[in-house]
Formats: C-alpha cells, sequence, structure tokens
C-alpha cells in the first residue's frame, strides 16, 4: 500500500492520524494534495508500516475467528436433532425428527403422527422454537427445544399456570 500507486492514496491510519494530531493529512482520497502543501504528518508511513506488520503476525485471528463460528453455526444446527428420540419418562414414546423434501423439519410419533412442526433456530439463544402437537386431541403448543448434548434435549410445556419439562434421549444408532 505504501509502494507505487498506493502511495498516492489515504488510508484509515492516514485519517486516523488526523482526528488523533487535528494538524494535518487533510486529504480525503489522495495524499497528493498533503504531500504538496506539507501538511502530511512526517511520521505516516512508519505509522502505517508498523500497523501493517502487526496485522501480518495476527492472522491467525481471522482464521481462528471463522473457525469458531463454523463449529458454533455448526453445533446448532437442526441437523443435530435429525433421529430418534425416546421420552425419559415414557421410553415407549418415540419421537423421530427428520427433515421433509421441502426441506421443513418435522417430528413424528410412534404411529407417524406429526407432533412437531415449524422449526426454527436461534442460534444466539442456542435453542431451536417449535410447535408441538398433542396428538390425542390437536392442541398446539409453542415451545423453545434445548439441546443439551447430541444426545439430550428438553422443552418446557405451558398451559395456563401449568408447565412441565419433557426430556428426550437420542435411541442407540440414530
Amino acid at each position: 500500500w505504501n509502494k507505487s500507486f498506493g502511495k498516492l492514496m489515504t488510508s484509515s491510519t492516514h485519517h486516523n492520524m488526523h482526528h488523533s494530531k487535528f494538524q494535518g493529512n487533510y486529504g480525503v482520497h489522495f495524499r497528493i494534495w498533503d504531500k504538496l502543501l506539507k501538511t502530511e504528518f512526517k511520521d505516516y508511513e512508519v505509522e502505517f508500516d508498523k500497523i501493517q506488520e502487526r496485522k501480518k503476525t495476527n492472522i491467525l485471528k481471522p482464521i481462528a475467528t471463522i473457525l469458531l463460528l463454523f463449529f458454533f453455526a455448526r453445533g446448532y444446527s437442526q441437523s443435530n436433532l435429525i433421529g430418534k428420540w425416546a421420552d425419559n419418562e415414557h421410553k415407549e414414546k418415540i419421537i423421530e425428527i427428520y427433515i421433509a423434501p421441502d426441506k421443513k423439519t418435522f417430528g413424528k410419533d410412534n404411529n407417524g403422527k406429526i407432533v412437531l412442526k415449524d422449526f426454527t433456530k436461534d442460534i444466539k439463544k442456542k435453542i431451536f422454537s417449535a410447535t408441538l402437537i398433542n396428538p390425542d386431541n390437536e392442541e398446539e403448543f409453542k415451545i423453545e427445544i434445548t439441546q443439551s448434548s447430541n444426545d439430550l434435549f428438553y422443552f418446557v410445556v405451558k398451559k395456563f399456570i401449568f408447565s412441565k419439562k419433557i426430556t428426550f434421549e437420542r435411541k442407540k444408532g440414530s
């Protein structure tokens, strides 16, 4: 940047020096007027080079950030919920969570009835929102699913002043 054509252009360092020292580096896009009128800070190029060196030594920071974001987002994707799950209190009650051809996620019970629909994910809160459908009477509840590990999730069903936490464990081999 401090070579050839870059020498004509201002940089964020050039601009920041203007704001920190006020009496110089007036150029908005080009350094030519500061050079001609001798208003460019003499230590600009040295300061610019120092900052560039620091950036080179911190090359791993952006790479590490990208990797962390990738694994974070991957860890809370709906595909983690895909599979068969057993209700911890009633082991015979199984929910199979799957992605339909239209890319929507559903959960069906042992009888093939849809019991979970309208899945969305909130990566910040590390939860999934869904609609729970009571297979006995078709009553619907908005729930938030918290996956505490790859093999365990729970949600709370609220009705009036009552609430019940329901925990599911991944069935082996699913």
